[in-house]
Parts: structure tokens; C-alpha cells; sequence
């Protein structure tokens, strides 16, 4: 069991008189366990308020939650797994007429996969993922499916 802990306050004030400000607590929880040799599986929990890259946003507040994990069969194949949610709302200002714009999303993903090692250089993995964002603008919603597959080879030693 191993984990990480951290805790802050932050006081938001753009300079635009129309900006919105922002007064809260930021966070992250981190939490590592891995109850034997085969599985490990971390944790995630955080809050923080940062710039934006949105044209009509000052910053945004993000909260994300994940759960990532391994689980090993035996030493040749191995399987990843892990869902996460991720949840933004934007500082807005500037602009009067906010409808086409975005103020809050949220993105919710889940994977899972396998990693088979055919020897100590040749390895083969594959990966399924699904995404979706919800936004208060529908034009913003989207689904994406992804699927992968590859091949590594190790050079060297």
C-alpha cells in the first residue's frame, strides 16, 4: 500500500470586470495497492483550478477520478484495466452571449487490454477504449471507440 496527499486553497481574481473568480479547495489522493504479485491497482482523486486554453474562459476547475489496474496471469500475459472520469467547469467572461459556448463537459472513458510476451524481445498488446464527452452544449458530445493493436520488439540485450 503506498499513497500521496496533498491539499491546497486557491483564490481565482482575473482582471476582466465580466470573469467570473473562484474561491475552493484543490486536492489530489493518490493510492497505489497491490495485494500480491499479480494485481496492482491505483487510485486517483483531484481538484484543481487552472489557465484555460478556451477563448472565453479564464480557467477552468477539474475534478478527476480513476481507477487504473493490472492484472498479471502468469509471467507471459498480462491485462491492463481502468475507467476514469473527468469533470471541467470554465471561469467565463468576456463574451455576453455564452450560448455557444462551452461552461461545464464531463469525460468518461474505460479500457481494458492484454500484454502477451512472446519472448524476451517480441511482445504483442491490444487495447480496447471507449470515451464520451457531455457538455452543456450538445454540439460538443461525442463517442469515440478505439482499438489497438501492436507489436514491440526490444533491441539490445
Amino acid at each position: 500500500l503506498y499513497g500521496a496527499v496533498s491539499f491546497g486553497y486557491n483564490w481565482v481574481n482575473p482582471k476582466s470586470p465580466r470573469s467570473s473568480r473562484f474561491r475552493g479547495s484543490n486536492y489530489s489522493l493518490n493510492l497505489s495497492v497491490r495485494p500480491d504479485d499479480r494485481l496492482s491497482v491505483d487510485l486517483l482523486a483531484s481538484r484543481s483550478s487552472d489557465l484555460s486554453n478556451n477563448v472565453f474562459a479564464t480557467f477552468t476547475v477539474t475534478e478527476v477520478y480513476s481507477l487504473n489496474g493490472t492484472y498479471a496471469l502468469d509471467q507471459r500475459l498480462r491485462f491492463n484495466f481502468g475507467s476514469s472520469i473527468q469533470r471541467r467547469d470554465f471561469g467565463l467572461g468576456l463574451a455576453n452571449d455564452l450560448s455557444g459556448f462551452l461552461t461545464n463537459d464531463e469525460f468518461i472513458r474505460a479500457y481494458g487490454g492484454a500484454v502477451f510476451n512472446l519472448n524476451r524481445r517480441l511482445r504483442l498488446n491490444a487495447l480496447v477504449s471507449q470515451q464520451r464527452r457531455k457538455s452543456d452544449n450538445p454540439i460538443f458530445n461525442y463517442t469515440n471507440t478505439t482499438v489497438s493493436a501492436g507489436v514491440s520488439l526490444a533491441l539490445g540485450r
